[in-house]
């Protein structure tokens, strides 16, 4: 796909983040409004867990994002993450986009 005039796969990136030590699993999306972004949504691992325990979310996040800016221009890595314990997923074990898209809405 395109974004922000740049060719990038959400799937291939998907990957490199899964070969992360703290990442067990992820998704990426692209939210928009205003300003279309990419997402991610990063189930962590126990030592993830730990290190978002011990470290908090900012860290964990700007370690994720370095990991990615080794291979990613920075305009392409996700600007919002979100750390779940699961992936949501359907009664048939399918992740469903619109209900990680409902991760990133502002609450009411």
């Amino acid at each position: 796909m395109k974004f922000e005039d740049k060719r990038v796969s959400l799937s291939e990136m998907r990957a490199r983040l899964l070969t992360h030590a703290w990442v067990q699993d992820a998704r990426l999306l692209l939210i928009q409004g205003r300003r279309t972004l990419i997402g991610a949504v990063v189930v962590l691992n126990p030592p993830g867990r730990a290190a978002l325990a011990e470290f908090g979310a900012t860290a964990v996040r700007a370690a994720l994002r370095a990991w990615l800016r080794n291979s990613y221009e920075l305009v392409l890595i996700p600007r919002k993450w979100r750390f779940v314990d699961a992936l949501p997923d359907n009664d048939m074990g399918k992740v469903e986009h619109q209900r990680l898209l409902r991760l990133f809405e502002k609450p009411a």
